[in-house]
């Protein structure tokens, strides 16, 4: 990351932000933040980020959801985390099947490139956050940096030869890698996984 001023951080959703459901989240009762979501992006909006949710919602194109059920949840969604402290300056998503071969569905890097267009910046001035390699991947293909959580669908550290280059960290959830971008871990808190020099 090579910018100036605010620094942009894009967020995935499920697994990241609420917790991810094997049958998914059709509605507003079944988005359940995660323990310290929310404290995580009240601290990222405090300390000058920008945050961009990118999301990958194939349950719109299969027919699961409709687009504007899935609008409204993110609405509430954004709604709650702004009374908790936090803003979203964006909540993009991707609402293709895999089959499809859209650009915009994680790894691809389009909802990162066009969340950077957004926000009047180089992709390589952000960082991206997501639970899954996928995230990771589109954050390298778009060249950003990139952290891994374990609170989604990965849950156990990846072997480091595995990871993109790019990835600076391995952490348990969001309020880990708030602190770590913003410089503010306490003390006492589980010790990041940092990744080797890449």
């Amino acid at each position: 990351m090579k910018g100036h001023g605010a620094l942009a951080v894009f967020v995935d959703r499920d697994g990241v932000i609420n917790v991810n459901r094997a049958d998914h989240v059709r509605t507003w009762s079944d988005l359940e933040f995660l323990p310290g979501a929310l404290d995580g992006l009240a601290l990222l909006t405090r300390s000058g980020c920008q945050v961009v949710v990118v999301t990958n919602q194939a349950i719109v194109n299969r027919g699961v959801v409709a687009r504007d059920v899935v609008d409204r949840i993110h609405e509430r969604m954004v709604a709650e985390i702004e009374r908790q402290g936090g803003a979203i300056r964006a909540v993009l998503l991707c609402p293709h099947r895999p089959d499809e071969g859209c650009d915009c569905r994680k790894p691809a890097p389009g909802l990162l490139i066009d969340a950077a267009a957004r926000l009047g910046i180089d992709a390589s001035d952000a960082l991206m956050i997501g639970d899954h390699p996928d995230d990771l991947e589109a954050a390298r293909r778009a060249g950003c940096s990139s952290i891994l959580l374990l609170s989604g669908r990965t849950r156990e550290r990846p072997p480091e030869d595995e990871l993109p280059t790019g990835c600076l960290a391995v952490l348990p959830g969001l309020l880990q890698a708030a602190r770590f971008v913003t410089g503010s871990v306490s003390e006492g808190e589980p010790q990041r996984i940092l990744v080797g020099a890449r």
